[in-house]
């Protein structure tokens, strides 16, 4: 997989288990690459090139990214999208428990309905799992003692449920110390998608990573 920005003379092999580093030293710079990405990956139109095989992925299936890290949700309408759907697969095997659950809340419904006074009250009676999973508050268990716990488990949510190739973490960096890091690269690597990290300055240099540098000038620098 490649990302390429022409504008930026930007071209990034993506590697197995290698975390490619992009620090993005001038602001102005650093916003406008940033914000064509998040466009992308909400189906609109960018300048910044990914491509596999030659052919160009599609950024709001294959990519995820996060730019706030305090307000991470792993709950996202595309999560439980992907989860609902994933659920409702098992769920076709064992239909018949649909059925019954659907027939006892009709009759509930119907108990109560008979002790009102109002005589124009109607309900769907086609109940499907989607419905269910809602009635019960279905969603993915969002409380952790660490940020770095969540970040994993969004990894693996983006590998186990979104299925994405590319996850992009903008100045994650700032919230996750080192050792914290170094097991959040070591999760990629076993999901198998690539991990692009976006920096407004180089930090710490990490084993396992690729850096490429804007600097201020807007010259490209690759170590």
């Amino acid at each position: 997989m490649i990302l390429t920005h022409y504008d930026n003379q930007l071209t990034i092999p993506f590697k197995e288990n290698e975390v490619v580093e992009l620090v993005i030293e001038n602001p102005h710079v650093f916003s406008e690459f940033v914000g064509d990405m998040l466009k992308q990956t909400q189906g609109q139109s960018g300048e910044i090139i990914l491509s596999e095989k030659e052919k160009p992925l599609n950024w709001k299936k294959d990519v995820q990214m996060v730019v706030d890290f305090i307000s991470l949700d792993l709950n996202g309408r595309t999560v439980i999208n992907a989860l609902f759907k994933q659920m409702m697969i098992l769920g076709s095997e064992i239909d018949n428990k649909k059925q019954f659950f659907s027939a006892m809340g009709i009759e509930m419904i119907d108990e109560i309905i008979q002790g009102m006074q109002y005589d124009n009250i109607t309900y769907n009676l086609d109940v499907g799992w989607g419905d269910i999973f809602k009635a019960f508050s279905v969603r993915v268990d969002d409380e952790y003692e660490t940020l770095a716990e969540k970040v994993v488990m969004y990894l693996r949510l983006c590998s186990e449920l979104l299925h994405v190739k590319l996850v992009c973490f903008v100045n994650i960096k700032s919230y996750l110390t080192e050792r914290d890091l170094i097991e959040v690269y070591k999760m990629a690597g076993y999901f198998k998608f690539f991990l692009l990290l976006i920096e407004p300055f180089e930090r710490t240099n990490i084993p396992g990573e690729k850096h490429y540098i804007i600097d201020s000038d807007c010259c490209l620098i690759v170590k």
